[in-house]
């Protein structure tokens, strides 16, 4: 099994800062399998010994604990990768909104428009709810948790990852030299 996508995926959101200790999770399609990592694996330095094979209706307790969400996308899409990260502006951001909606030129182009849902971690309504959301526009953050994407193109997922952070880092620096959130921003 070829993990060199998903090792690179890692790297990358790590070294954007997406994916502090051992916090966020990532996955691909392998047929009626899914390959995801391991409970508490440090995403910056993942090895293939890092990742564990499961069926999409089956259940291993050494899997990230997001499992379930990942089988839920997986079940309700085609998508190939499915990552999840804890980005600090992301997160901040998903207190005060309904929607992320960007204010930089990039952030409009590659994330316009993303929902902001919440619910009880480990529930199956918010696994809903985000595998709904992925479906639909293929990006969801989760409030007070952080993002969660799918797609076909690891690196386009790390792309979008990646902005949607920056993207929240401006609207928050921009929100604070305003004096706070304006009804412009806070959807």
């Amino acid at each position: 099994m070829n993990l060199t996508d998903l090792i690179m995926a890692g790297k990358e959101l790590a070294k954007h800062g997406l994916v502090p200790g051992a916090s966020g999770n990532l996955s691909m399609r392998k047929g009626r399998k899914i390959v995801i990592t391991k409970t508490r694996a440090f995403l910056g330095s993942l090895t293939e010994s890092d990742f564990v094979e499961v069926g999409i209706d089956e259940y291993d307790p050494i899997a990230s604990g997001d499992l379930k969400i990942h089988q839920a996308i997986y079940r309700d899409s085609e998508v190939r990768y499915v990552f999840h990260g804890h980005g600090t502006f992301i997160t901040v951001l998903s207190f005060l909104n309904e929607r992320i909606v960007p204010v930089d030129v990039e952030g409009k182009a590659l994330n316009p428009d993303v929902a902001v849902v919440e619910g009880e971690y480990g529930d199956e309504k918010l696994g809903m709810k985000i595998s709904s959301e992925i479906r639909e526009n293929s990006i969801v953050v989760v409030r007070a948790h952080g993002v969660y994407a799918g797609g076909n193109s690891w690196r386009d997922l790390a792309i979008r990852l990646i902005s949607l952070e920056q993207s929240c880092r401006i609207l928050y620096y921009h929100l604070l030299i305003r004096g706070g959130a304006s009804t412009d921003y806070v959807h």
